[in-house]
């Protein structure tokens, strides 16, 4: 019965990826799910690891989820000066616009 819910959760876990369904693939799930079961096991209920998109991932894979996420061009993000911004009015009451409540009990 357990080999028949590990396919059943792989093919789940694949039609909700995208990914293709391969031999391979479907070996590195089992791999996981024996990982995840020693884990669930050494951890003796303190916590448990689950079943997640991670799982049928290869570690190429799930290295694109690690790290910082740089997507700007970080010589502008050091250096604000070099960023047009849009021009402001002069002066703004906050008091007016209701930002700033009236002083109480000073």
């Amino acid at each position: 019965w357990y080999q028949r819910r590990v396919r059943g959760v792989f093919i789940e876990q694949v039609d909700a990826a995208g990914l293709s369904l391969t031999t391979e693939r479907f070996k590195l799930f089992s791999s996981n799910i024996a990982k995840i079961r020693a884990l669930n096991t050494e951890s003796e209920g303190r916590w448990r690891a689950e079943i997640n998109k991670f799982t049928l991932m290869t570690a190429s894979e799930r290295a694109a989820y690690k790290g910082l996420n740089v997507t700007h061009d970080r010589v502008e993000a050091r250096n604000p000066s070099s960023q047009t911004l849009p021009s402001g009015p002069e002066a703004v009451d906050w008091r007016k616009q209701g930002h700033v409540t009236a002083p109480r009990e000073q």
